[in-house]
């Protein structure tokens, strides 16, 4: 081959080579990557929450109602699902139920929107006393992933309570020169005593001397015979009202909601209630003012109490 037809062939394979190493590369296409949903509880002020205790002693087997969220920044959610203690609930199953406590799940797992919810779901408390339950809540996309959360709910241990053993109204005469036997009351039995009767567990402080007769009566109550007089705290009594009260742990609750012994009441008022603990038989008792009646005439000024223990 002469030089001449040698560099021709040279150049043409020169340029098929630039051509074929100017054309365009294939468009690689990246694969479309799913992301996860996701769900969270939230209580009726919107705090995210994970547990409830039920504290009402009535409540067990009680619905606690909690906004479900699930969401999803593919728009392709499609279901929620429910288990009770790892066991699927369907739609027979009542323990947990959606939008009101009378509906029913429509199966075990709910269709959604597709770009999300929010919905209020009832979730039922364990029929025990001192039992806990967990629900599992799942939300599942069109790709089959999923995202759960649980959600405890616990029952309260049982209290035992014990009924009170006597309830009385009577009468406690002042203690101002009144009759024999007047000026103090026996809780147990109701009656009233003498002011220093071993009986008594409260007595009426008597009179004023400095005071004209008509206003001299002090209208004051203190302990007798190693007694414990306490007023129980305002707040124990704005949560108690004295008709409620049917138990013996009611009454001992007044009288520790206070730690002041008092030697000597405050001028008794109509509605006054006293928490009284005895040391003769170490019996706690509450006492409400029903009414403070003042004769101007006579000694027959009184106090008339009701009393449970």
């Amino acid at each position: 081959m002469n030089t001449l037809m040698k560099f021709s062939a040279m150049a043409f394979m020169a340029m098929t080579l630039t051509l074929v190493s100017c054309e365009d590369d294939p468009i690689v296409t990246p694969p479309v990557v799913n992301s996860d949903p996701t769900v969270e509880l939230q209580d009726d002020s919107g705090m995210i929450v994970d547990s409830f205790a039920i504290t009402n002693q009535g409540a067990n087997g009680s619905f606690v109602g909690r906004i479900v969220i699930g969401d999803d920044v593919d728009d392709n959610l499609q279901t929620v699902s429910f288990e009770r203690d790892g066991v699927l609930l369907d739609g027979t199953t009542s323990s947990v139920r959606p939008d009101s406590v009378t509906s029913l799940l429509s199966s075990n797992r709910t269709l959604v929107d597709s770009f999300g919810f929010s919905r209020t779901f009832f979730f039922q408390a364990p029929n025990e006393y001192d039992a806990s339950t967990t629900y599992t809540i799942t939300v599942t996309d069109a790709d089959q992933a999923t995202a759960s959360v649980d959600f405890t709910i616990t029952t309260p241990v049982e209290i035992v309570t014990t009924p009170i053993e006597q309830e009385y109204t009577t009468v406690l005469f002042s203690n101002q020169a009144g009759p024999a036997g007047t000026g103090g009351v026996d809780l147990d039995l109701g009656q009233g005593t003498g002011s220093m009767d071993l009986t008594a567990e409260l007595r009426d402080l008597g009179i004023d001397t400095g005071q004209p007769d008509a206003t001299n009566w002090r209208r004051q109550i203190a302990p007798v015979n190693g007694t414990v007089l306490r007023a129980p705290s305002s707040t124990w009594v704005d949560e108690n009202p004295f008709a409620d009260v049917s138990t013996k742990e009611a009454i001992l609750d007044a009288f520790n909601s206070s730690s002041v012994d008092i030697g000597e009441s405050q001028m008794v008022t109509p509605g006054s209630i006293y928490a009284v603990w005895s040391s003769d038989n170490s019996r706690y008792y509450l006492v409400e003012v029903m009414n403070v009646i003042l004769t101007a005439d006579d000694n027959t000024d009184r106090y008339v109490l009701n009393i449970k223990y």
